[in-house]
């Protein structure tokens, strides 16, 4: 098992993150466990909006449930159908806490389709843009989701870093952007232009160019990297997260995905993808039936195929 490294800025504006060991976390290859549900139990949800906000721990509370997706990945233009985004990660994770210990929660944004002769933007939280077709401007690539967060506002440390999808090519169905996840999913080729590289321990590259086009942008840290443009097609733009999916390669008429970015949880987290498309969402339940403090924790259940997740670093 890898040793834990240091974890860039997440965002403008926050901390450094020290992000511990995953040791013990595990990824269900099935749909994740229901909400805790009750007349007691109090929900919070938290939409995107551009910046970050907080949650203050309730008083008695020492255990509460999160679940976050980061943004989906946008549409490429001209494919037939056009190519999808790819879709984000979903944790659901129930973690100890203190009363009045306040969180920060950063939603992230969906990546932009690629319409009007115009590639998709990035969404806020890394998502990187889709590549630009300088010739015919109808085969753009479509934006790259960007990642969503919770962390400790006092130290920075994460509890959960949801990745977001990457943005699909432009002129191609075949060019789909690769999902978020542990590790970001690559993004697919299109004819012999290359996906980009989902996240993982590192940033993604950027695919490789195919006959006639360019190749993707690199990730930087933890955001995507920029899908190529050409005058043809532009790739799908990289997603954020722990570490960004690198951008999509082009060849002279068709674009590839972007890859998918990374994604971290304390132990006992459940990780899927998300169904939903566009922005993130994060969701905290207090006042559950095992969060009041001193009450005993449950055992924390094990899902049908376990999957190990290496540990998560900082850099």
């Amino acid at each position: 098992m890898r040793a834990a490294r240091p974890l860039a800025t997440l965002a403008a504006g926050l901390a450094v993150l020290a992000v511990p060991a995953r040791a013990g976390a595990t990824r269900a290859a099935e749909s994740p466990p229901p909400p805790p549900s009750g007349e007691e139990v109090v929900m919070t949800t938290f939409g995107f909006t551009g910046a970050p906000e907080r949650f203050v721990v309730p008083e008695g509370e020492c255990r509460i449930y999160l679940s976050a997706i980061g943004g989906s990945g946008g549409a490429g233009s001209q494919g037939r159908p056009p190519a999808d985004g790819g879709q984000s990660a979903y944790i659901i994770v129930t973690v100890d806490v203190t009363p009045g210990q306040v969180l920060t929660i950063d939603v992230g944004g969906g990546g932009g389709d690629a319409e009007n002769g115009q590639p998709g933007e990035g969404g806020y939280g890394g998502g990187a843009p889709g590549g630009d077709d300088t010739g015919t401007t109808l085969n753009d690539g479509g934006g790259g989701g960007g990642r969503t967060a919770v962390l400790d506002a006092a130290t920075g440390i994460p509890f959960l870093i949801a990745g977001g999808g990457a943005g699909g090519g432009g002129g191609s169905r075949d060019g789909r952007g690769g999902d978020g996840g542990p590790d970001g999913r690559d993004g697919r080729d299109s004819g012999d232009a290359g996906g980009g590289q989902g996240g993982t321990d590192v940033a993604g590259t950027g695919g490789h160019a195919g006959t006639g086009g360019s190749t993707g942008e690199d990730a930087v840290g933890v955001d995507g990297g920029a899908g190529a443009s050409g005058p043809g097609a532009g790739g799908g733009g990289g997603a954020g997260g722990v570490r960004g999916g690198g951008g999509g390669g082009t060849t002279s008429v068709v674009g590839a995905g972007g890859g998918g970015g990374s994604s971290y949880a304390v132990p006992g987290a459940t990780f899927s993808t998300s169904p939903s498309e566009g922005r993130g969402e994060v969701i905290i339940v207090s006042n559950i039936p095992e969060g009041a403090c001193g009450a005993p924790a449950p055992p924390v259940p094990t899902p049908a195929t376990p999957v190990a997740i290496e540990p998560a670093f900082t850099g």
